[in-house]
């Protein structure tokens, strides 16, 4: 195309409409400004690991809610959590290495 006094004019591409309304073009939105879909599933929680150590305690990665048999919750924010196996801790049920200094029973062996 030849504009006013000769000069050649590049063409604009064709516009195309968004779902908006809008005209294309413009400011893209990043997913972190678009709505959520009717259909979004929420993130689930990472799946805890726990370790059995030998002779020791259960190690959980954290943080952790300890549910204990009186019903109260007791909530650790640690990024790992020793809980007692041994049952001799002073702070039970979490682990204050009470196994190392009285030893565990041996179990029988037939």
């Amino acid at each position: 195309m030849t504009g006013p006094g000769g000069m050649v004019r590049a063409r604009r591409p064709d516009r195309t409409r968004r779902p908006d309304g809008g005209v294309g073009g413009g400011a893209r939105v990043s997913g972190a400004e678009r709505e959520p879909s009717a259909q979004a599933v929420p993130p689930t929680p990472p799946v805890p690991r726990v370790r059995l150590t030998e002779r020791g305690p259960l190690l959980i990665d954290g943080p952790v809610e300890l549910l204990l048999p009186d019903g109260t919750t007791l909530s650790c924010d640690r990024p790992v959590v020793a809980v007692c196996t041994c049952r001799r801790s002073r702070r039970y049920p979490l682990c204050d290495t009470s196994h190392r200094r009285r030893g565990r029973p041996r179990p029988e062996q037939p």
